[in-house]
């Protein structure tokens, strides 16, 4: 009887486990900017939360030359996380921002994407995989996920399935991301929260405060004698498609 008492015991805690693992992506971009990164990416979740960081950023900033310009390399001991909790409803995305890459984080809503189910699937890895269609950040996504790993997650922000996403690509062949590498394990520690001196509880409260730091670096630029102009950027700069 104790046996079995303690078996009953552990199988919650068994089968939470088989939802809680890490998977790591190819992230292959095609944009216009230099702001978003290819190369390989984690994914670590559960059934409630997840973070999303690149594996390939610098821990130390450093200026690097280019051309006849210097620039500041984006670097993030922590990879730039994007940190989502799905019963909160919440993302939290660690950005940078302005010429010296200054870090901040963003705390947006969770927009459910309406994916359009599809009849195909395929094998992915050993895992079949079904088709999905939706549309985020002014993309449309053709998504494979597997409802063997029944957790609503996925590379980025993409999110919303009955199942793990394990591939998914843009239909304008600007952003794709690939199945590298899955481990199922009992337990995480690299889901936390992004940290920043700066965080903003809102993507409109950080629109405010970027053009503030945008108007005094021009003022600056013209109190130096310098002609200095900040362009709207273009709409393919970025994942999530910036409107004109």
């Amino acid at each position: 009887m104790k046996k079995i008492i303690a078996f009953l015991l552990l199988l919650p805690v068994t089968i939470f486990s088989q939802y809680t693992g890490v998977v790591t992506y190819i992230q292959d971009l095609n944009l216009i900017s230099s702001e978003e990164y290819s190369g390989e990416t984690n994914l670590f979740f559960n059934k409630q939360v997840s973070s999303y960081l690149y594996k390939s950023l610098p821990e130390e900033q450093k200026i690097k030359r280019d051309g006849m310009r210097f620039k500041v390399e984006v670097a993030d001991e922590e990879g730039l996380p994007i940190y989502i909790d799905r019963t909160k409803k919440e993302v939290h995305h660690k950005i940078t921002y302005g010429l010296h890459k200054s870090k901040c984080v963003v705390i947006d809503t969770l927009h459910q994407i309406n994916w359009k189910m599809s009849n195909e699937t395929k094998q992915i890895s050993k895992y079949t995989c079904s088709k999905a269609i939706g549309e985020f950040g002014g993309r449309t996504y053709e998504a494979w996920f597997t409802t063997e790993i029944p957790v609503s997650s996925g590379p980025y922000k993409l999110w919303g399935l009955p199942g793990l996403i394990l591939e998914a690509k843009s239909t304008d062949g600007m952003v794709s991301f690939f199945l590298k590498g899955l481990k199922i394990t009992q337990e995480i520690n690299e889901i936390k929260e992004p940290t920043a001196k700066d965080i903003y509880p809102s993507k409109e409260a950080f629109l405010i405060a970027k053009k503030e730091y945008d108007d005094k670096l021009m003022k600056k630029a013209k109190s130096l004698g310098i002609n200095f102009s900040i362009n709207k950027p273009h709409p393919d700069s970025k994942i999530e498609k910036s409107k004109t």
